[in-house]
């Protein structure tokens, strides 16, 4: 996915990746350490999970763990559709 940062100023960051099923909370897939997006700046991230198993993965980008400050809202994303696309986050 791409993320944009389109403030002026740098920002720090942390993205924390979970799966739902049925609109329920089932687990923590993945968080990334703690990164810095200088301003007007774009980054690329990507992860491949193996056999997972949920009917939604929610994306989320917040200052960081400590504080749970989000950037953005969630990105809702559905397995099944992802095949061959790049999310965008700005």
């Amino acid at each position: 996915m791409n993320i944009s940062n389109n403030i002026g100023a740098d920002k720090d960051y942390q993205i924390i990746i979970a799966s739902y099923t049925d609109d329920k909370f089932e687990g923590i897939l993945h968080v990334t350490d703690k990164d810095t997006i200088t301003a007007g700046s774009t980054e690329v991230f990507s992860k491949e999970f193996e056999n997972v198993k949920t009917d939604k993965i929610k994306v989320f980008i917040w200052e960081g763990l400590d504080n749970m400050n989000p950037l953005t809202a969630a990105l809702n994303l559905v397995p099944e559709n992802l095949k061959g696309k790049t999310p965008d986050f700005q």
